[in-house]
């Protein structure tokens, strides 16, 4: 069940991400038809994820809490759990054809060459789906002491893809951060920051570089580690966190097996 939570917070906080693309198109005084078309099938496709896990999780939620004897009680509380799902996923199917309705059909309809139509459309199906959301903030995640959590929240910051920042430049821009933390806490640790006030002012790659050839001094052959890295890693390293560069698979495949590399290099004690 825990699982089924965690997928649930994930698909929450990507289905806000989307509300909220979905609200600047449609403040917008002349609606770019493409760009909502885009966000309502990056929608479809969350929303029929995020069902899945909501279906899951009220099934579950039904099966565990199924008295072991079913008296008369007991046998119309499960009665009403089951009539609640059912309402919730009748709800859910309606829901899911205005969806498709706009994205597939009034968009390219003469018939709505009008603005005004497809606003007040996008106005419903935000409405209904802030709705879903509140429902999952209370009636799931509440109960379990946090409504929302970080998990969500980057889920929801990703989803909007501001500025390109995507799912791929979130997890390089973790493992890559990570590096800078390593290196800044392993200095502290040999006592290689003389004078922290000034410390910022260090390039990353001259603090990198003091720490390899300190740790090698105890342990000898860390540098093989520099020897073997790409070139291209550092520059990556810079357009990923001070300019959100968005990698490709085979760049946050690379990021991802040498940050790891490099973290576990400078781990030894």
């Amino acid at each position: 069940m825990e699982n089924t939570i965690s997928d649930l917070r994930i698909e929450l906080g990507r289905l806000r991400g989307i509300i909220d693309n979905l609200k600047v198109e449609a403040k917008k005084q002349k609606i770019d038809r493409n760009e909502c078309k885009h966000q309502l099938f990056e929608l479809k496709t969350i929303f029929q994820s995020f069902r899945q896990h909501f279906a899951d999780l009220l099934r579950l939620s039904v099966q565990q809490t199924r008295p072991k004897e079913m008296n008369v009680p007991a046998l119309m509380l499960v009665m009403s759990q089951t009539f609640q799902q059912q309402d919730l996923e009748k709800a859910l199917d309606g829901l899911a054809m205005k969806i498709n309705s706009l994205a597939t059909y009034e968009l390219d309809n003469p018939q709505y060459h009008d603005d005004t139509k497809i606003k007040n459309s996008i106005y419903d199906i935000v409405g209904n789906l802030e709705l879903a959301a509140r429902i999952c903030d209370s009636k799931v995640f509440a109960p379990l002491g946090n409504p929302t959590d970080s998990v969500s929240k980057i889920a929801m910051f990703v989803a909007r893809k501001q500025f390109g920042l995507d799912d791929k430049w979130a997890l390089a821009a973790c493992y890559l951060s990570a590096i800078d933390i390593v290196v800044n806490k392993k200095r502290g640790e040999l006592g290689l920051v003389k004078y922290p006030e000034k410390d910022g002012s260090i390039s990353f790659n001259d603090r990198f570089d003091q720490l390899v050839k300190a740790i090698e001094s105890k342990h000898g052959e860390l540098n093989t580690i520099n020897k073997q890295l790409p070139k291209s890693f550092w520059k990556i390293r810079t357009d990923v966190i001070h300019y959100g560069y968005a990698p490709s698979q085979d760049e946050l495949n690379l990021i991802v097996d040498w940050s790891q590399k490099i973290i576990d290099s400078l781990a030894v004690d």
